[in-house]
C-alpha cells in the first residue's frame, strides 16, 4: 500500500511539472510596423531623413487568431493565441542625411488563448506582457525624392525583451535584412522590399518555424 502511494505521488509530481512547462519562444506578432519617416505600415521606403529629424507615434492593433496550429498527433486545431490587443510605440531620428535610426517597443495589453489539455505540456496564454523590442537602421543609397528610383538598405534587429511566455517574443536575437526600392507609378509612390529574416528555429506542436524570406510592397498617394 505504501509503495502504491509513493508511485501515485511521484506521478502527480511529474504531471505537475509537465503542465508547468514554459511555452516555446515563438513570436506570434505578425504586424510589425517600421519606424522611419516615409514608411507605410511594415514596408520600408527609400526616403532620406534630414539630420536631427525626429518622428514617432504609436500603433494600436487587434489580432484575431494570430497563432493557431494543427496538432501533428491528433490533427485538432489548437488556438495557442486566440486574441491580442497590442500597443506599439515607435520613434526614429535622422543621424545624418542618409542614415536613420529607429526603435519599436510592442506592449501586449491583453493576450488570450484557448484552454489547453495537460498532455500538450503548454501553458494557456492569458494576461499582458512586454514584447521584443526592435532596433532599425536604414541607409538610403539614392533618394528618388518622389520623382525617380530610390534605393536603400535596412536592418532590423529584434531583442529578446519579452517578459512572459505568451508567444510574444523570439528565442534570442533576430535579424531582418532588406533591400528597398521605391519609385513613382502614376499617382502612387510604390515601394518594394526584398529580404531575409534570420531567427532560431522553434518547434511548437510538431510545427517548426525559423528563417524566412521577406517580400513586401506598398503604395501611397504622391
Amino acid at each position: 500500500m505504501k509503495t502504491q502511494l509513493l508511485v501515485v505521488a511521484a506521478a502527480l509530481v511529474v504531471a505537475g511539472q509537465a503542465t508547468a512547462a514554459e511555452n516555446p519562444k515563438r513570436n506570434a506578432l505578425t504586424f510589425r510596423p517600421t519606424p522611419h519617416a516615409g514608411d507605410v505600415f511594415g514596408v520600408h521606403a527609400a526616403t532620406a531623413p534630414k539630420a536631427g529629424q525626429v518622428t514617432g507615434g504609436a500603433w494600436f492593433t487587434f489580432n484575431d487568431k494570430p497563432l493557431k496550429v494543427s496538432d501533428v498527433a491528433s490533427g485538432a486545431e489548437v488556438r495557442l493565441v486566440a486574441r491580442q490587443i497590442v500597443a506599439e510605440a515607435y520613434a526614429a531620428v535622422g543621424l545624418f542625411d542618409q542614415l536613420s535610426l529607429g526603435f519599436n517597443l510592442p506592449v501586449f495589453l491583453s493576450s488570450s488563448g484557448s484552454p489547453l489539455p495537460a498532455e500538450l505540456q503548454l501553458q494557456q496564454v492569458e494576461g499582458s506582457s512586454l514584447g521584443d523590442a526592435r532596433v532599425s537602421l536604414r541607409y538610403v543609397l539614392q533618394d528618388g525624392k518622389g520623382q525617380g528610383l530610390g534605393l536603400a538598405l535596412a536592418e532590423d534587429v529584434g531583442l529578446p525583451t519579452a517578459t512572459a511566455a505568451h508567444f510574444s517574443g523570439d528565442d534570442g536575437v533576430t535579424s531582418e535584412t532588406r533591400v528597398v526600392a521605391d519609385m513613382p507609378l502614376g499617382p502612387l509612390q510604390v515601394a518594394v522590399n526584398l529580404g531575409f529574416a534570420a531567427r532560431k528555429a522553434v518547434t511548437v506542436l510538431g510545427r517548426a518555424t525559423g528563417n524566412q524570406w521577406i517580400l513586401g510592397a506598398s503604395g501611397s498617394l504622391n
